[in-house]
């Protein structure tokens, strides 16, 4: 909350509000912008200070399966609207969370490359990848769909 303020008032706004009349809450309350600026300073905190996902613990082995599968799978995706195979792009171990794909850094995150699922995970991350600038690639239902499809081809 102190980080907040101290915003607020570098920004030297009146004291005691946020830009559009929203009024600082009052002890124990807290408004949707102040929980909005503790998120944004966190994720700025994060980014400027090289958060862990901006590094990549490279997984050759699922990067190459991948490649493998590629022509199998090329003719059914060059079928899909949206589909744009991805020239370059990392398979990188994720340390903790959920599966991800940095579309930014071209970057798979996954946990490993052993199982099933995590066979399931990397097609899926990399089918958002392939899709990137496309309202398909954002479909989750289709994504996990279209996963499923390839394969169980």
């Amino acid at each position: 909350m102190r980080a907040i303020r101290f915003i607020i008032m570098a920004a030297g706004l009146p004291k005691g509000r946020f830009p559009g009349g929203t009024l600082l809450p009052r002890r124990g309350r807290e408004s949707v912008t102040i929980r909005y600026l503790r998120l944004l300073i966190l994720t700025t905190t994060l980014a400027a200070g090289g958060a862990p996902r901006s590094t990549c613990q490279l997984l050759p082995k699922a990067k190459a399966w991948l490649a493998k599968k590629m022509p199998q799978w090329r003719r059914i995706l060059q079928g899909e609207t949206g589909y744009n195979e991805p020239d370059v792009f990392a398979v990188c171990r994720l340390v903790s969370g959920f599966p991800y794909t940095d579309r930014q850094q071209k970057r798979l995150f996954i946990r490993n490359f052993f199982t099933l699922q995590d066979r399931l995970d990397l097609t899926h991350e990399y089918l958002h990848l392939a899709f990137d600038g496309y309202p398909t690639g954002l479909d989750e239902n289709y994504i996990e769909t279209l996963t499923r499809q390839l394969l169980m081809d």
